[in-house]
């Protein structure tokens, strides 16, 4: 059985001159950070910061899939498919902020 695909939204945000656009799957507008809990954000934070879940896991001495745990609530809560929206997500929306210690 074929399934209706989702549709798409362009969200004007240049990345640079070869990517200008980028396509996010339709999602409530009233998704924010405050759907995730506080370890949901840290997971996000490295997720930003380019780390994969072995390297997650390290730093917040936790299993590789606990983080992966996370990773998919985190997904499923704001209605994402990868870890590159989140990432473009979590930036555009404030949510991360790349000068930020942790």
């Amino acid at each position: 059985m074929l399934t209706k695909p989702r549709s798409l939204h362009i969200i004007p945000f240049m990345l640079d001159s070869r990517h200008p656009v980028i396509p996010l799957p339709d999602r409530p507008a009233e998704l924010t950070a405050d759907l995730l809990t506080e370890r949901e954000r840290e997971v996000l934070t490295w997720i930003v910061r380019g780390l994969a879940n072995q390297q997650i896991a390290e730093r917040l001495k936790v299993s590789e899939h606990t983080v992966w745990n996370h990773v998919t609530s985190i997904l499923a809560k704001l209605h994402l498919t990868n870890r590159t929206q989140a990432a473009m997500y979590a930036l555009r929306q404030g949510i991360v902020k790349l000068e930020e210690d942790l």
